[in-house]
């Protein structure tokens, strides 16, 4: 999501640095005498990466390498700094005012499309597909959506959720479950966001009050089991709600500018089923869920895979298939 985070205007003059952040993201800048540069250090204390935008509203006596009015990124990870550094010209006192936002999510990484996911659904079990609509943003801080697709997965209330594939819980709520009677549709469900490995974010929605089982932070493996869902309450019953998708940006005609603009884009992906081991799936069909040990550990490393395989008793409450 697109925040809204600092602004500042920067003179150097005199040796000076400049520190400001919010919601988790900081950014400072310190002029470099020495080395006549301009160094900017991002950090995030967000559990999931993110994009730092840097907009040069003003820049004179820079390297000819920056102009004034360009946008700059810069990709940050939790605990971690990014560094950015601008030479200056010659001797001449250098000037600059930066405008800094972030956007949720790394926008250097490109999704792996022919990835193939789990059903979120127990070993075994059936499910029927279909296509979710869209219903609008979920938050004032949500990106525009880019060519929107989601499925829900038919359930039963109290049925278990799993992941469908490796990530770090990114986001949850875990009581907001509604609770009127014939309901089509809230913006206020209980979910749990997960950031896979190639940048892209899974978002499961409609658990029960109380009945997730991850916490924001933890890394969650494919296939372990992640809530219980609700939406009983529901005109079309209990159901799962479920999307994939990635920040991307795009170049925007505004009258006689161009802007970067940012974007939510809708992955549709492949799922391995009984019915065929990896392909999209198709609305108002059935599809039944198999959970393999190579399902499961396939973006382990050597090590994780091993400890993973040798206790047998948690890769047995992940609701595996076989244990090969």
């Amino acid at each position: 999501m697109f925040r809204k985070t600092l602004l500042f205007f920067f003179f150097l003059g005199v040796k000076s640095s400049l520190f400001a952040g919010g919601s988790g993201v900081k950014v400072q800048a310190k002029m470099n005498y020495k080395k006549k540069a301009m160094e900017i250090t991002c950090f995030s204390e967000k559990n999931y990466p993110c994009t730092v935008e840097l907009s040069l509203d003003e820049l004179d006596n820079f390297d000819q390498k920056y102009q004034k009015g360009d946008v700059l990124h810069v990709v940050v990870a939790k605990g971690q700094d990014a560094f950015l550094s601008l030479k200056t010209k010659s001797d001449a006192t250098p000037r600059i005012s930066i405008t800094s936002d972030f956007i949720k999510g790394n926008l250097m990484s490109k999704p792996d499309l022919d990835y193939t996911y789990l059903l979120p659904v127990s070993n075994g079990k059936t499910a029927q597909v279909k296509s979710l609509k869209y219903n609008g943003k979920t938050s004032d801080c949500d990106l525009d959506p880019k060519s929107w697709f989601g499925l829900s997965f038919k359930t039963r209330p109290g049925d278990t959720i799993y992941a469908s594939r490796r990530g770090i819980v990114t986001g949850l709520k875990a009581n907001s479950a509604s609770t009127e009677s014939k309901m089509l549709h809230s913006f206020q469900e209980n979910f749990v966001e997960i950031c896979h490995a190639d940048g892209s974010f899974a978002t499961y929605r409609l658990f029960q009050n109380n009945g997730i089982f991850v916490n924001e932070g933890e890394m969650v493996e494919a296939g372990q089991p992640i809530g219980i869902i609700g939406g009983e309450n529901y005109v079309e019953g209990s159901h799962l709600c479920f999307t994939i998708s990635h920040p991307m940006a795009e170049q925007v005609s505004d009258g006689d500018q161009t802007k970067t603009k940012y974007f939510r884009e809708y992955i549709q992906a492949k799922f391995c089923t009984k019915e065929n081991p990896s392909a999209q799936l198709a609305e108002n069909s059935s599809y039944t869920a198999v959970k393999t040990m190579d399902l499961i550990t396939r973006e382990m490393t050597k090590s994780e895979k091993k400890a993973f395989t040798e206790n047998v008793s948690k890769a047995k409450s992940f609701g595996l298939l076989t244990l090969r």
